[in-house]
C-alpha cells in the first residue's frame, strides 16, 4: 500500500479553450471573455492524492479553494456569465487532469490504469467518504451530503492493468457509454510538459488562495434574498410558488417564472399572463412523462431547459429579476435533462438580493444543504385515490 501526492499542470492550450466553447455553445464573440476568465485563473494546477493498493488505485484530485473564492466574487458582483465561464474553464482544466495522472502512474509504477469508477455513479456515494478516509490527507474533504470541498474536486477508484487497456487513453471520454455527447473529446495521450516531473512530487504544494479579476464598478449588494424549497410527495409545491410569485408582483418586485418538465398549458398562465411584473418561461411543446419520452425527446427537452437557464440568467444579470422560481427543477436535475452546472451557478452564485424557489419531488441533498426554507408537503389523502380526476382550475 503506498500514498503518492502529485501536482500536475493542468493549462488548457487555445485549441482546448476553443474546443471547450464550441461544445457549451458559446459563440466567437464569446471567446474574448472567456480567456479574460481563464487569465484571472491563472496559475493553474491540479493537485492529486493517490493511493495505491495491489491492482487497485484511489485518487482525489482538487484545483483547490482559489477557483471557489473567484466564483464566489463573481457571484456577488452578479457577473454570472462569467461565473459559469470559471465553472466550465475549471471542470475542463480537471479533465484534462486525468490523463496525465494517469501518464504519471505508468512511470511510477509500470501499470496502466484502467476505467475510471465516480462514486455515485458506478459506485456507491458513500465511498467519497471511504476514499477520503483511506487518502489520509486534508485538502480534499466532503460533508454529511458527501458534498465536496474544495468544489473544484472528483474522487474516484481505477484498476490498474499489466496491459494497454483496449482502445485509447484513460479517461471520462474514453470509458464512457455516451458516444453521442457533445463534450465528447478524441482520446489524447497527455504531453511531455503536463507530466509531473519529480521534484513536484511530494506531500503538500501551496496554491494561491484568491485569483485577481478586475473589479467593477458596481459595489457588492448585501446579501439579503433566499432560497425557498417547497418538496415532498402532497399537493401545494407549484401553488406555492405561484402565491409567492403573485405577493412578489403585489410590491413591485420582478419575478421570473421557469417550468420544467411542463408543456401543457394550465389555467394559472393565463393569471400570471394579466401581471406585467411576472415572465414565464417554459417549453412550447408537451413532451409527457419521463418514461414514454424517447431519447431524441430527452435530448431535446434537455436543449430547451438549458436554453431556458441561459435566458433566465442573461435577464438576472441585466437587473431584470428579483424573484427566480424553477418549478420542478428536482426532476431536470435527478433526470439530467437541464445542465447541473447551470443550476448549481443559480444557487451557488446568484447575486445577493435575488431570491431563488426551488420546487419537486425527492431533492437532492444539494438543494436541501442551501436552503433557508425547506417545506414539505406531505400526502395525507389525495382524491385521485378515490378515481377524481384532475380538476381544471384546481389541480390544473
Amino acid at each position: 500500500m503506498e500514498r503518492l501526492t502529485c501536482t500536475v499542470k493542468a493549462e488548457l492550450s487555445e485549441m482546448e479553450i476553443k474546443a471547450a466553447a464550441a461544445a457549451l455553445h458559446y459563440s466567437q464573440e464569446d471567446i474574448p471573455l472567456l480567456h479574460e476568465v481563464y487569465q484571472a485563473m491563472q496559475p493553474v494546477q491540479a493537485r492529486a492524492y493517490v493511493r495505491l493498493c495491489g491492482s487497485r488505485m484511489e485518487c482525489a484530485v482538487t484545483l483547490g479553494s482559489a477557483p471557489d473564492v473567484l466564483q464566489e466574487r463573481l457571484g456577488r458582483e452578479g457577473r454570472l456569465t462569467e461565473c459559469y465561464m470559471a465553472e466550465c474553464l475549471a471542470m475542463e482544466c480537471l479533465k484534462k487532469s486525468y490523463a496525465s495522472i494517469a501518464a504519471w502512474i505508468r512511470k511510477e509504477t509500470g501499470l496502466w490504469q484502467g476505467e475510471m469508477q465516480f462514486p455515485g455513479c458506478e459506485e456507491p456515494l458513500e465511498q467519497v467518504a471511504e476514499i477520503l478516509r483511506h487518502l489520509e490527507q486534508e485538502e480534499v474533504t466532503c460533508n454529511q451530503a458527501y458534498m465536496l470541498r474544495p468544489l473544484k474536486s472528483v474522487v474516484y477508484t481505477a484498476t490498474l492493468l499489466e496491459k494497454e487497456p483496449a482502445g485509447a487513453a484513460c479517461g471520462v471520454c474514453a470509458t464512457c457509454s455516451a458516444a453521442d455527447c457533445g463534450m465528447r473529446q478524441a482520446p489524447n495521450l497527455p504531453q511531455a510538459s503536463d507530466l509531473p516531473q519529480s521534484s513536484e512530487i511530494s506531500q503538500a504544494s501551496d496554491l494561491p488562495q484568491a485569483y485577481a479579476l478586475p473589479q467593477t464598478s458596481a459595489p457588492p449588494r448585501k446579501k439579503q434574498g433566499l432560497l425557498h424549497l417547497y418538496c415532498g410527495n402532497g399537493k401545494g409545491k407549484t401553488t406555492a410558488a405561484l402565491g409567492l410569485s403573485i405577493r412578489a408582483a403585489g410590491a413591485g418586485r420582478r419575478v421570473i417564472f421557469m417550468q420544467f418538465m411542463k408543456g401543457t398549458k394550465t389555467s394559472e398562465l393565463n393569471s400570471l399572463l394579466r401581471i406585467p411584473e411576472i415572465t414565464v418561461i417554459r417549453s412550447p411543446k408537451e413532451f409527457g412523462f419521463y418514461g414514454s419520452m424517447t431519447a431524441e425527446q430527452k435530448a431535446e427537452l434537455t436543449q430547451i431547459h438549458n436554453h431556458h437557464l441561459r435566458q433566465a440568467i442573461a435577464q438576472i444579470e441585466a437587473g431584470e429579476c428579483d424573484l427566480l422560481v424553477l418549478d420542478e427543477v428536482t426532476y431536470a436535475w435527478s433526470w439530467e435533462l437541464a445542465d447541473r452546472r447551470l443550476i448549481e451557478q443559480l444557487v451557488l452564485h446568484r447575486p445577493a438580493a435575488l431570491e431563488l424557489v426551488i420546487t419537486g419531488r425527492e431533492p437532492v441533498d444539494f438543494f436541501r444543504e442551501h436552503a433557508d426554507y425547506v417545506t414539505e408537503m406531505r400526502c395525507i389523502r389525495h382524491p385521485y385515490t378515490r378515481q377524481v380526476a384532475a380538476r381544471k382550475g384546481i389541480e390544473f
